[in-house]
């Protein structure tokens, strides 16, 4: 993710129970405390296995470290962040908007009101706005 991110010349910070400074520093990056890395993120991207220890990891303390303009990018299994705990910072405008991986279709709708956008993923990914979100829904297509 850190050479991606420097093709948009951002600067990244990075967290893990298991990374060192010294593997954080090899993958160009710089190791934090969870907590910092949600304080100063534009954009917090989760990458990490579904265990019971990373199960609810992202609740609504740590979505209330973020910036109202940062965004949160879950590309792992959407359980690792606490659904009701999203919905409730996109009601409050605590955080800029998700993208997301939704553990039911009716999560996906409710999720979608309060977001500015959201992507999907199955075999390929599809940015759904909220203007285009019904026929996302409904199954049919729409041009990007």
């Amino acid at each position: 993710m850190v050479r991606y991110a420097e093709a948009f010349d951002m600067k990244t910070v990075a967290w893990s129970p298991s990374l060192t400074d010294e593997r954080a520093k090899a993958a160009g990056t710089v190791r934090v405390e969870l907590e910092e890395l949600m304080r100063s993120a534009d954009f917090v991207s989760v990458y990490m296995v579904l265990a019971e220890s990373t199960r609810g990891l992202i609740g609504a303390a740590k979505l209330a470290l973020m910036k109202p303009t940062a965004f949160l990018i879950n590309t792992s299994r959407g359980p690792l962040v606490q659904e009701d705990a999203l919905i409730a910072a996109l009601k409050t405008k605590k955080i800029a908007g998700p993208a997301w991986m939704c553990s039911t279709l009716s999560r996906c709708q409710e999720i979608m009101r309060f977001a500015r956008w959201i992507t999907s993923s199955s075999h390929r990914t599809q940015a759904i706005s909220p203007t285009n979100s019904t026929k996302c829904f409904s199954g049919r297509r729409w041009k990007m």
